[in-house]
This record gives structure tokens, sequence and C-alpha cells, in this order.
């Protein structure tokens, strides 16, 4: 039983991998719309599987390799070919050097985590955008376009917004975390209720409420990383 509860945690990875090579292969059949929901039920599958762990005290280095992998291929790979495959690959070379910079850039950001917080597990905040969110936002965008307009986003759009992403995720902007010491965070529960809501009264608009709560999510932080800013220099300048 000791050796089980190492095993339910890395289900939960196995089943965020799986979902994303189902993705890698939708996208190959153009399907992008399905592509990009796979991506926010692995997302969904990748805060199951370290608060399981967490919870089972079922932590270990080959879970936190597997972890990463994982995220690579499914919030770095997927949706970088997702972009690309959309619309990007209308500006050739341009739009494939923005993905790879996006895919670089996620890998940079789990690298980094992975050395700086692997064992730091009571961290109630991130250093730079967590790639599931800069996954998951970008593929709310190409959903949106989709659904709500039926055209793929602009390409040059696109690339900026991806750029912008990838320097928000390898940046030192701090990101408030889904859980603090094992336990989901007050900030979690409230901006997780109140989007479960808005699914609910606006379920006909779904893709609408997945590319706002996550832009919020974003804009959120940014001003709170610059009234810090601002509060530091004012603090600097009375002194």
């Amino acid at each position: 039983m000791s050796k089980f509860r190492f095993v339910v945690p890395n289900l939960f990875t196995s089943l965020s991998l799986t979902g994303a090579f189902i993705s890698l292969y939708l996208i190959a059949e153009s399907l992008y719309v399905q592509a990009g929901l796979l991506v926010f039920l692995c997302m969904v599958f990748d805060f199951t599987d370290g608060m399981v762990a967490r919870k089972l005290n079922a932590m270990s280095s080959f879970g936190a390799t597997f972890d990463m992998m994982s995220d690579f291929v499914a919030f770095a790979i997927v949706p970088g070919f997702l972009l690309f495959r959309v619309s990007l690959i209308e500006i050739g070379f341009i739009g494939a050097v923005v993905a790879i910079v996006y895919v670089f850039s996620g890998c940079y950001r789990l690298i980094r985590f992975y050395l700086n917080d692997t064992h730091s597990h009571d961290k109630s905040s991130f250093i730079g955008l967590p790639i599931p969110a800069a996954a998951s936002f970008l593929s709310s965008l190409v959903i949106f376009f989709l659904v709500h307009y039926g055209i793929n986003p602009h390409p040059v759009l696109l690339a900026i917004l991806m750029v912008f992403v990838s320097l928000l995720m390898v940046s030192r902007i701090e990101f408030m975390a889904l859980d603090e010491k094992g336990r989901v965070s007050k900030f979690t529960k409230y901006f997780t209720l109140v989007a479960v809501l808005s699914l609910v009264v606006f379920h006909r608009y779904y893709y609408l409420s997945f590319f706002f709560w996550l832009f919020l999510y974003i804009v959120y932080h940014l001003l709170r990383y610059f009234v810090k800013v601002l509060a530091g220099k004012s603090n600097i300048a009375e002194g």
C-alpha cells in the first residue's frame, strides 16, 4: 500500500501525457478546437497530480521528473504546434521562429522551476507565468476566434501575444500558486468558484469564459507587479 500511493499521482501525470498525444493527433487532423480543449483537460490533470502527491505524501524525484517531461509535451510542444498550424504558418519562417521561441521559453520555465522549487513545497507563488496557464491562455485564444468568429486568429496578433506570453514565462514576475502547503489557496478557491459559475451560467459561451478568466489572471498579476514596483520606487524616494 505504501508503494501504491506513489502510483496514484503518476496516473494523473500519465493521463495528462496521453491527452497531449491525442491533442497532437487532433492538430494533425485540423481539429483545432478539440485539441485546444484537451490542453485544458491536461491542465486539470497536472494540477491534480501535484495535489494528490502532496496529500498522499508521495512526492519523489521520479514523479517530479515525469511531471516536468509531461508538462513539456502538453504545455510547450502542443500549444506551439497548435498555434503554428492554426495561423503562424501563414508568415512562414517568422511564424516558425515564434513557435520555437515559445517552446524554448516553456522549457526554460519548467527547468527553472524544477531546479529551484522542487524541494520548496510550501511556496504560495511562482516566479514567472506558470506554463499551464500560458498554454491554456493561448489555446483559449484560438478557441475563441474559431468558435466565436469562425476564423483563424491573425498571424501577426498571435505572434505578438505568443512572444509576450513567452517573456512572461521567463520573467521574474510573481504569480500566485494554486495551492499553499498542499492545500488549495483562498485565491484559487474564489477564482475557481467564480470561473466555474460563469461557465455554468454562460455555458453557451464557454470559450469566452475560458479566455476571459485566463486573461484576467495574467492582467491581475501584471498590475500587482507594477504596483509593487512603483511602491518600491516611492519608498526609495521617500527614504
